[in-house]
């Protein structure tokens, strides 16, 4: 039937404006549209990308890896990892220690655990928040007849991460590591696999350990606005196209009731 109620639902979700307003609001439309001039929604501000390298490169002992976070060319980092044995058979020793390396560089440092890099979990934010540090140490022993030390956190994990800062033209970045070790046949010696790393492009701008993809910030709840009054501005700032679909939602939102 023409001019029919709407029913409860549809008053809950459409509220009607005063006649003031929404004359004040089509005509500024129109005499917007007459001097060439769109209405301009602001758009949010830039959100940041992450960048995801995927890899497969083993660390063996003796062997040095180096970490080109944002691939520019330039090396950001490097793993050693360094093992020995000698001696008699009456008098064996070994040693073995992997380190990660700034490369000399002040702003390049990695999260630490205690004197160690810590082998971070994933989903950890890394930012301008984190504390940086440590020796360097991912990993460290000394084994003789009469004495043995094993430590740090990097000996046996599966899919752990470095939390790491660096720089690029001489900002602040962030990004991770991904890395699994296990124990070698031999003591003091540990075998390291990188399988991806990843950095963020917006200076000073945190990142998650293990997140591939941006923008960083997680979507946020959907709004329970019921009013009309923030999208009728979305609607009028689209032009005549918006203008149309504003006064075809307010006849459907409030039929005969709403004003002309």
């Amino acid at each position: 039937m023409a001019g029919a109620l709407p029913t409860k639902r549809s008053f809950r979700s459409c509220a009607q404006l005063g006649r003031r307003l929404e004359e004040t609001l089509s005509g500024y439309t129109v005499t917007a549209l007459a001097a060439g001039v769109g209405l301009f929604v602001l758009s949010s501000p830039a959100e940041g990308k992450i960048v995801y390298t995927a890899a497969h490169k083993t660390i063996f002992p003796n062997t040095t890896l180096f970490i080109d976070l944002n691939n520019d060319g330039t090396q950001d980092f490097s793993i050693s990892n360094r093992a020995s044995h000698g001696g008699t058979s009456h008098n064996k020793f070994y040693n073995g220690d992997v380190v990660l390396s700034g490369l000399g560089r002040s702003t390049n440092a990695a999260v630490p655990y205690y004197q160690f890099v810590a082998a971070l979990n994933p989903r950890v934010t890394v930012g301008s928040q984190t504390r940086f540090g440590g020796s360097g140490f991912m990993f460290n022993c000394v084994v003789t007849n009469s004495f043995g030390s094993q430590t740090g956190p990097w000996s046996q994990v599966k899919s752990r991460y470095l939390g790491l800062r660096f720089s690029i033209n001489g900002q602040i970045h962030y990004g991770w590591a991904r890395l699994s070790s296990k124990l070698g046949t031999l003591p003091c010696q540990v075998t390291l696999v990188l399988s991806g790393y990843a950095y963020e492009t917006v200076p000073n701008k945190s990142i998650e350990t293990g997140k591939m993809s941006g923008p960083d910030s997680a979507e946020g709840p959907e709004s329970n606005n019921e009013t009309l009054n923030d999208n009728s501005l979305g609607f009028l700032a689209l032009g005549a196209s918006g203008l149309s679909i504003w006064k075809r939602n307010k006849a459907e939102c409030f039929g005969s009731l709403g004003p002309e």
